[in-house]
C-alpha cells in the first residue's frame, strides 16, 4: 500500500512538473504510459511520460517551406513553390543542392520577392541529390532523382 501511494505521488509529481513547463507553450501536454521489454519479450519497466504538444501556430503560418517540389524524378530543372512569397520583410531563402557524398553542387541565396524557384542541375550525373532551403527560421531537405 505504501508503495501505490509513494508511486501515484511521484506521478503526480511529474504530470505537474511537466504541465507547468508546457505552459510557456501554446499546446497542451500529451501523457502516455511507455513500456520497455526485455529479449523474452516480459515487461520490465514501465514509465509515465508527459510531452508538450505542439499547434500549428507555433510554427507560423505554415508548416512547411515549399508546397512543392516538380518534378521529381528531374531530367534537370526542379521548381519549388514556396508556401508563401518570399524576399522583402519575410526575408530572404538560402538554397543549396548536395549530392548524397556531401559536395556541393549548387549554392544560391535569393533575396528578392518570389513565390518560386527553378534550379538547373541538367549539368549533374544522374542520381540522387539532397535539395537543402533555409528560409522563414527553418531549414527543410528533399530528395530530388536525377535521370
Amino acid at each position: 500500500m505504501k508503495f501505490f501511494f509513494k508511486t501515484k505521488l511521484i506521478f503526480w509529481v511529474v504530470f505537474l512538473a511537466n504541465l507547468t513547463e508546457s505552459k510557456a507553450q501554446t499546446g497542451p501536454p500529451v501523457c502516455k504510459i511507455h513500456y520497455g521489454y526485455d529479449v523474452s519479450g516480459n515487461r520490465i519497466k514501465r514509465e509515465y511520460k508527459c510531452e508538450r504538444s505542439w499547434l500549428p501556430t507555433d510554427f507560423g503560418t505554415s508548416h512547411t517551406i515549399f508546397t512543392k517540389v516538380f518534378p521529381n524524378p528531374t531530367t534537370g530543372v526542379i521548381t519549388g513553390t514556396f508556401s508563401e512569397p518570399i524576399g522583402g520583410e519575410a526575408g530572404g531563402a538560402f538554397i543549396t543542392v548536395t549530392t548524397m557524398g556531401g559536395i556541393v553542387v549548387f549554392q544560391q541565396a535569393y533575396n528578392q520577392v518570389m513565390s518560386s524557384v527553378s534550379l538547373d542541375i541538367t549539368q549533374q550525373i544522374p542520381g540522387q541529390y539532397l535539395l537543402t532551403v533555409s528560409a522563414f527560421n527553418k531549414i527543410e531537405t528533399y530528395v530530388i532523382t536525377k535521370f
